[in-house]
Parts: C-alpha cells; sequence; structure tokens
C-alpha cells in the first residue's frame, strides 16, 4: 500500500482477512484500499465489519465517517466521526502523528490521487472543525467551495452543527 499498489495491497489484506489475524484488524486497511478505490460501498462494508470485531475501535469510525462524507452522506458521516473522536481522540491523534492509518493522512493521500473530489476537502475540514482548527478548516473549506460553489449551504450547516458540539 505505501507503495501505491492498491491491486497487491488489497490482495494481501484481503489474504489477511481470510486468515482472520488478529495482529492488526485488516479490515480497516482493506477498506482504506477500497476508499482510495472509489469503491466506497465496499470501504463501508470493511468499516462496518470492523466495528463488529471491535466496536470501541474510535478509528474505524472516522475512517467511515471519512467515507460517508465522500458519498455525500454528512449525516451518518458526521454521527459516525463524532462518535469516533469522542470515543478516543488521543489515539486518532498518536495514528496522525505515525502518518498511516489516520483519518487526514488517508485524506491526504486521497487527494493527491482525486484533486477535484470536493467532498475530499469538506471531510478534512470536517475533522479540522472537531480538533478546534478553525483556520485549517476554513482553507478546506474555501477549496470545496472553489470547486463547487453550490455547497455552500450545506457546509454553513455543517460547520454550526460542529461548533455545537465543541
Amino acid at each position: 500500500m505505501m507503495k501505491n499498489d492498491m491491486d497487491r495491497a488489497y490482495a494481501d489484506y484481503k489474504k489477511s482477512v481470510e486468515l482472520k489475524t488478529r495482529l492488526q484488524n485488516p479490515l480497516l486497511t482493506r477498506g482504506y484500499v477500497f476508499k482510495m478505490r472509489r469503491e466506497f460501498d465496499r470501504a463501508i462494508d470493511d468499516y462496518t465489519r470492523a466495528l463488529d470485531w471491535n466496536p470501541n475501535d474510535a478509528i474505524a469510525y472516522v475512517d467511515r465517517g471519512t467515507v460517508y462524507v465522500l458519498m455525500g452522506k454528512i449525516d451518518l458521516g458526521l454521527a459516525d466521526i463524532k462518535k469516533g473522536m469522542g470515543m478516543d481522540q488521543v489515539s486518532i491523534a498518536e495514528r496522525a502523528v505515525e502518518g498511516f492509518g489516520c483519518p487526514f493522512c488517508s485524506l491526504t493521500t486521497y487527494v493527491k490521487a482525486h484533486p477535484f473530489d470536493v467532498r475530499v476537502y469538506e471531510a478534512r475540514g470536517i475533522l479540522r472543525l472537531l480538533q478546534q482548527q478553525d483556520a485549517e478548516a476554513k482553507a478546506e473549506f474555501d477549496k470545496a467551495l472553489s470547486l463547487e460553489p453550490q455547497f455552500k449551504f450545506e457546509i454553513a450547516l455543517v460547520t454550526q452543527e460542529i461548533k455545537k458540539w465543541n
């Protein structure tokens, strides 16, 4: 996966899921592969299965939430992201520092592959608002609006909702 060979990464994670390894939840990383390949329904399935495996996995909630946002299912995405951030912000921050498997990192990689996908900027803006990084969130939302001005009302509603949580 680190070499951006998603086909080989998928094959390895598929085998890992079949072996039911417990070393790391391979469903999370296979879900990431599906997200990068824009196979959002399959990513959601893996993140949901990962949560069945471990219902207290904050990363799985945040990752599934970001995929929902990429699909345009904002309410579902916000609910998952809020739940994950509320469960364990420390783990999410630690994963961000490690640079692998964190929601910000995966979305940053995703935007390199899909630079005109307005939803990725919205998803990063949501995560930044949740971490009270208002200036960075505004920059993400501004980029989204430069691509799709009609999202102004939606982004305003999302921003208002998240500000209530903080």
